[in-house]
């Protein structure tokens, strides 16, 4: 995963923002490895709710 490869990097080499506050560039960029795993968790989760509603039959009661 790039990005988060990116704000490794951005740790390691202790890259900061240009602004006067000199925020630490990890610290934003790692929100899009974060929330790429939140998405990933939730489509996860998708998955096995509908798995379970097709093995019980309850998927196909909701299209009638």
């Amino acid at each position: 995963m790039q990005s988060l490869d990116m704000a490794l990097l951005s740790y390691e080499m202790d890259n900061t923002s240009p602004s006067t506050l000199r925020t630490p560039m990890w610290i934003p960029q790692m929100s899009l490895p974060i929330g790429m795993g939140l998405l990933l968790l939730q489509f996860v989760r998708t998955l096995l709710i509908d798995i379970q509603k097709i093995s019980s039959g309850e998927f196909s009661k909701e299209a009638e």
